[in-house]
């Protein structure tokens, strides 16, 4: 499954640390219901998720 989230994020450019993926998606997500709620509550880390620039 695919869940496409645009942000703005901090930072010229933004830089992130692979290992803290998980952290700033499910803040992002907080709150969510439904399918979107789900995928939340199953980040548990950065396996699964592609981040890019």
């Amino acid at each position: 499954m695919y869940l496409f989230l645009v942000t703005p994020d901090p930072g010229t450019p933004p830089r992130h640390d692979r290992a803290d993926f998980g952290t700033p998606l499910t803040g992002r997500l907080a709150g969510s219901k439904g399918l979107i709620g789900d995928l939340q509550d199953a980040t548990d880390g950065p396996d699964g998720i592609v981040y890019s620039r």
